[in-house]
């Protein structure tokens, strides 16, 4: 079985160097980035009220993922839980070169984020029980064995708050406890961004909780979210589209701006980098799915009869 993405690519070998995410500019006007690899926790939580700038955030992270590492090396997984639809005008018409999968929680014409979050959490594991087969001890020694074996995978999800009592938190909360274990072995990542952390002490692990490298905080209305979030409560005095972020073991946040609107849609409307899961597409993303979990024959296995 395989996902797509993860097979043989030519014959040259993809060394691991974690995923460089850049998220804006410091007061200086140098951009500001942090690197996802073996070395740091596997996630980014984003915290910020309705109109500190977000979703734009989140935008310019897709941006510059797209504009440095195109669709070769990277898989971005953008799950929309928002009412306000902010990503449609990011979406490009069906039929084109996809480089990233767009799922809406509130269309029920694409794929339900249930189905998403499970077959997330079915390749997370998928790619350990393959390290685990072949005695690999994580994604840079597996891509010296198999080139191109694994590529990197950044799960997006704008306001996951919105998953907490409903249908699908326990596959969320599954995902995010899974992926927070395993990520930096995998090199799978999540950045999720809602307007507080209400629940997550709740549904979420404590290996989750304390998973995430950065945490970004925009202009919030109420203490318990800028404190806990960026450690200080000053985020309720930012400006629109300004934020503190506080990188682990660091107790000083750094204050940064977002990216303009119109700079960030240009770069992604420009690389045609979305369209909307078709029923076909879901209906063999649960297939693979099941497939996935009941399958003892590994990817690394056809890999080795080409060697």
């Amino acid at each position: 079985i395989k996902l797509k993405g993860e097979k043989k690519i030519n014959n040259t070998t993809k060394r691991y160097e974690g995923v460089n995410v850049k998220f804006g500019v410091n007061d200086a006007g140098e951009a500001v980035a942090i690197k996802l690899d073996r070395s740091t926790r596997p996630n980014i939580r984003i915290h910020g009220g309705s109109g500190s700038g977000k979703t734009v955030l989140l935008k310019t992270i897709i941006g510059n993922l797209n504009a440095e590492y195109g669709n070769s090396d990277i898989d971005i997984f953008m799950i929309d839980a928002s009412i306000g639809g902010g990503y449609r005008d990011y979406v490009a018409p069906k039929g084109g070169e996809w480089k990233i999968r767009f799922y809406n929680y509130a269309n029920p014409m694409v794929a339900s984020c249930m189905d998403v979050f499970d077959y997330l959490t079915a390749m997370a594991e998928y790619r350990v029980k393959s390290l685990s087969l072949y005695g690999v001890e994580d994604i840079e020694s597996w891509n010296e064995m198999f080139p191109e074996q694994f590529r990197s995978v950044v799960i997006i999800i704008d306001e996951y708050q919105r998953f907490f009592g409903t249908s699908s938190e326990k596959s969320f909360c599954n995902m995010v406890n899974t992926i927070a274990s395993v990520g930096y072995d995998v090199d799978m990542h999540i950045i999720m961004a809602s307007q507080s952390d209400k629940g997550t002490k709740i549904g979420l692990n404590e290996t989750a909780r304390d998973s995430f490298e950065l945490n970004i905080c925009l202009k919030c209305y109420d203490e318990l979210t800028s404190t806990s979030t960026v450690g200080v409560p000053d985020a309720m005095n930012l400006k629109i589209g300004e934020g503190f972020f506080v990188q682990r073991d660091s107790r000083e946040p750094v204050h940064f701006k977002v990216n303009p609107e119109d700079e960030v849609k240009n770069t992604i409307v420009i690389n045609n980098m979305a369209i909307v899961m078709s029923d076909e597409e879901r209906a063999a993303m649960q297939e693979m799915m099941k497939q996935m979990v009941a399958s003892s024959k590994f990817v690394g296995d056809e890999t080795v009869e080409d060697k």
